[in-house]
């Protein structure tokens, strides 16, 4: 913004130069309504009047073209003018009510780079008169995806399936417009439901799409684009280009070819339903990818002889005690071994095989079975072997599984977790939280700002009850317990995080949550809870001397999709 104003000297007076410098100073951010502010000159941008920077909670940030028209939430669509105008303007389009005044000021804009070509052609757009031409743009705007990725996909379909197949792409903001009409929050760092739900909004859109404008399928329809005449009929009925707009009016909607209904005003409650139904479901499937890993053999760095560590040699006929060597061993995959102990009784370990063995193994494995499991008897046998002051002790393990992936799902009683390493669980169980506590989080719907923070110290109870219930792996490192325990210094904290420049001066409520939630989400991610007290990691699950398993484990092994699963207990091994 500073280079723009240094390049647009004659039009930005020396009073907002300096408003801008001062900001600069003092915000850690600069918003939509700042930005929009210094990219207008500090004027209404409808009437042309200065605008007060202090009494900027008096003005609006309006659609230039409204919502009802076309669905774009961009910058380029979006100016800032005084409340009262803002409510007067209604569905109207700016060239209308203002042109004849404003449309050299709008010019002006343009030409010193404030605003854009496009934000430009919004603002002197009339709806009633724009040419075929123009129409495909707004049509094309809305219902072609752009991603490359989308594109790669449906070609890759396209070759799968035969030719009478269909493939629909339907653009990601359409997920997010429905989610805004009917308040469908969506809170990544809870679960990863997300991705199903939005699934499922995809085929909804998608279908709606596909029955309510078939003359615009080339548009949507992999491989059915054409290349339309300027003479080509291509209207869309009411003249809208936000094509979700009937649904959130309201209107009834049937199918042109068929005089099915997609969508009824007489009882449209039946569709919100089943949709808010999928929304709140608290049990979906989700699988993951399991690995092996084929990095570097070892931590990279050589350390010295005198080390304090126990050192791996760098080659076989260098001793650690004149060579040094390297710190740690990577593992390439897991294996379980079945062991027995007089207080324990039979009990299984979770064991590492090292990388710089893996290619030795797997080439026994494919020779002779039975060299192979020698050779790797050999490789985790040093795990289980201490020197004491009485000599070598070794200890006596049986191996049970002589292949286990990373992130392996695991069921051990109440404890559903996979394995993360020899020494690391990652939770892999779903939190799901209320629909209130997610527009608590997101801070989507405008609740009363007194109650902020009662809300917020709500919603850290909801989640105090879930894990008090269902997450027992969290009484790993107290972690529980910990939770439960500093509720206290929670409640302490401002609701919103407080700045002064860049710096954070007290951490807020919401922040907490969002690193509470990072902890227990259903992978290796941390939190940080230290201003609450808290110093480890949250969700930082290592067993230091390995992970044990009872005798009741049990390996859960998905299919892709998570529809199918093939369940092994280990005491049956």
């Amino acid at each position: 913004m500073e280079k723009l104003y240094e390049s647009a000297e004659e039009v930005v007076d020396a009073g907002l130069t300096a408003e801008l410098a001062e900001f600069k100073e003092n915000k850690h951010v600069l918003s939509d309504k700042y930005y929009l502010y210094f990219t207008q000159l500090g004027r209404d941008v409808y009437t042309g009047d200065r605008i007060r920077l202090d009494q900027l909670n008096d003005y609006d940030v309006d659609h230039i073209l409204p919502q009802s028209f076309i669905k774009d939430d961009s910058l380029d669509n979006r100016v800032l003018t005084i409340r009262a105008v803002n409510n007067g303007k209604s569905d109207n389009v700016p060239v209308e009510l203002f042109g004849k005044k404003m449309s050299s000021f709008w010019r002006r804009l343009l030409d010193n780079g404030m605003i854009s070509k496009r934000k430009y052609n919004n603002l002197i757009t009339d709806p009633d008169n724009i040419s075929k031409y123009a129409q495909k743009g707004f049509i094309n705007r809305q219902l072609v995806e752009t991603s490359q990725v989308i594109k790669l996909t449906a070609n890759i379909l396209n070759g799968i399936y035969d030719k009478d197949t269909e493939i629909i792409e339907v653009p990601a903001k359409m997920n997010s417009q429905m989610r805004k009409m009917f308040d469908l929050v969506k809170v990544r760092e809870v679960n990863d439901y997300h991705h199903a739900f939005d699934a499922y909004l995809t085929i909804f859109i998608g279908n709606y799409l596909y029955k309510c404008y078939p003359k615009l399928r080339p548009y949507f329809v992999y491989g059915k684009f054409k290349k339309f005449s300027d003479n080509e009929d291509i209207e869309v009925g009411d003249g809208r280009f936000n094509f979700l707009n009937r649904i959130e009016r309201w209107e009834d909607v049937t199918d042109p070819e068929t005089g099915e209904i997609l969508w009824s005003n007489v009882a449209p409650n039946e569709t919100i339903k089943q949709i808010k139904k999928v929304y709140d479901y608290k049990f979906m499937i989700v699988s993951r990818e399991i690995t092996t890993r084929r990095a570097e053999l070892f931590n990279q760095t050589v350390y010295p002889k005198n080390y304090h560590g126990k050192l791996i040699p760098i080659k076989e006929d260098r001793p650690t005690d004149l060579y040094g060597g390297y710190s740690g061993n990577t593992d390439a995959y897991l294996a379980i071994v079945a062991l027995e102990d007089k207080k324990k009784g039979k009990y299984f370990k979770v064991v590492g095989i090292p990388t710089r063995a893996a290619a030795k193994l797997e080439k026994l494995k494919q020779q002779d079975s039975q060299q192979y499991l020698q050779a790797l008897h050999e490789v985790i046998a040093p795990q289980f072997t201490k020197i004491t002051k009485k000599g070598i002790k070794k200890t006596e393990f049986r191996i049970v599984l002589d292949k286990v992936h990373y992130r392996q799902l695991v069921q051990d009683g109440p404890v559903k977790m996979m394995l993360g390493s020899s020494t690391y669980k990652y939770n892999a169980k779903q939190l799901v939280l209320s629909e209130k506590a997610l527009q608590v989080i997101k801070d989507d719907r405008k609740f009363d700002e007194t109650q902020k923070d009662d809300n917020l110290i709500a919603v850290y109870d909801e989640i105090l009850s879930i894990v008090n219930q269902s997450f027992d792996l969290y009484d790993i490192n107290g972690s529980r317990k910990k939770l439960n325990d500093n509720r206290n210094q929670f409640i302490d904290l401002p609701a919103e995080t407080k700045y002064e420049g860049r710096k954070v001066v007290a951490h807020g409520k919401r922040e907490m949550i969002l690193e509470i939630l990072k902890g227990l989400h259903a992978n290796a991610t941390l939190g940080n809870l230290k201003p609450i007290g808290i110093a480890t990691p949250f969700g930082k699950m290592q067993a230091q001397n390995g992970i044990e398993l009872s005798e009741n484990a049990i390996l859960i092994h998905q299919s892709p999709s998570g529809l199918f699963e093939r369940k092994i207990k280990l005491s049956d091994l």
